[in-house]
Parts: structure tokens; sequence; C-alpha cells
């Protein structure tokens, strides 16, 4: 899917970036953006809360440490403003804009 490549190109700046059986993990920009805790702990691939998550015909993001939710295109438009510019060209020219 286009998200899905989408997900791909941007996968190597989101730390612990892994893909799963519902969908993919990674390290939550909005509440893990740091290299460690306010405890002082690192975080590692088994402590990052951040997910893209396939459901009904889209992709969401989720984090289940500070409970953000956020629809694709606006996670990546406030993380990754050139690729979204491009998802939205391309959503575009797909015709999938409403």
């Amino acid at each position: 899917s286009l998200e899905e490549s989408f997900i791909n190109s941007i996968s190597f700046s989101l730390p612990h970036f892994t893909k799963t059986q519902k969908g993919w993990k990674f390290q939550c920009p909005y509440c893990q953006h740091g290299l460690k805790d306010h405890k002082g702990r690192h975080y590692g691939p088994g402590r990052v809360k951040g997910y893209f998550i396939p459901k009904d015909n889209s992709i969401r993001f989720r984090c289940f440490l500070c409970n953000e939710r956020k629809e694709f295109a606006t996670f990546l438009r406030d993380h990754f403003t050139k690729e979204f510019l491009e998802y939205v060209r391309q959503r575009e020219g797909l015709g999938l804009t409403g």
C-alpha cells in the first residue's frame, strides 16, 4: 500500500523500528523523544510503545505509553514534512483524497 511504502522510507528515522505481526513498533516521538526516560533508564527495543497499526483499510499511529493517537497523514505532517507533502501528492494522483 501507499502507506506501507512511506513507512519503509521513514523507518530508518524511527528509533528501534521493527515489523511485528500486527504492524510496526518504534520509539514514540511524542513521549519517548530522548535516549532516557524520566528515571534515567535507556529506551531499548523492548520498552518502546509507538505503533503503526493497520485498521479499516488505513494505517494509524498509537502510543501505548502516552496514548497519543493520529492518522498516518497527521503523523507524517508532524514529523516528516517532506514525506508528508509527497504522500499528499501521491494520494491526489491516485484519487484518494476527499
